[in-house]
């Protein structure tokens, strides 16, 4: 959150709602002059939790998120499984999405039983691949 006032006021409020959210009831807790965290906390057998606060700034925020978290999932769901990375310099893809995209269930991969029988996961795979080769060719000079 970034403001010391507003994560004590938002800490305080929590741990009224959750005196015990640790596990165990907190006893103490401060604001460290070091951040992150922005909260530790002691508990009665004397364990310590550090927290880090954050915050949407709005619902529109949480609703929008939702939404790419939906589309993200649908993605995820086409191309498992996932096959194995064998490249020496690429460890993952992100993959951008379209407002309002989704993959039907019927043209999911879903380990190959959908009817596209996992064409998402190959053009993916393909697409990683052919970088791989030029980035052999072209960075490894």
């Amino acid at each position: 959150m970034g403001n010391p006032a507003a994560e004590k006021n938002t800490f305080a409020a929590f741990l009224n709602a959750a005196p015990a959210f640790a596990g165990d009831k907190i006893t103490n807790w401060s604001q460290p002059k070091q951040d992150p965290p922005d909260v530790l906390c002691t508990t009665e057998a004397g364990l310590q939790v550090g927290l880090e606060l954050t915050g949407w700034l709005d619902n529109g925020q949480i609703t929008d998120a939702k939404a790419i978290e939906a589309i993200e999932q649908s993605i995820r769901k086409a191309l498992r499984p996932e096959p194995p990375n064998h490249t020496e310099h690429i460890h993952y893809a992100w993959l951008r999405t379209l407002p309002r995209a989704r993959i039907k269930p019927t043209d999911e991969g879903a380990g190959g039983t959908g009817k596209r029988n996992g064409s998402g996961r190959s053009a993916a795979a393909g697409r990683i691949s052919a970088v791989t080769r030029r980035w052999r060719n072209t960075c490894s000079r």
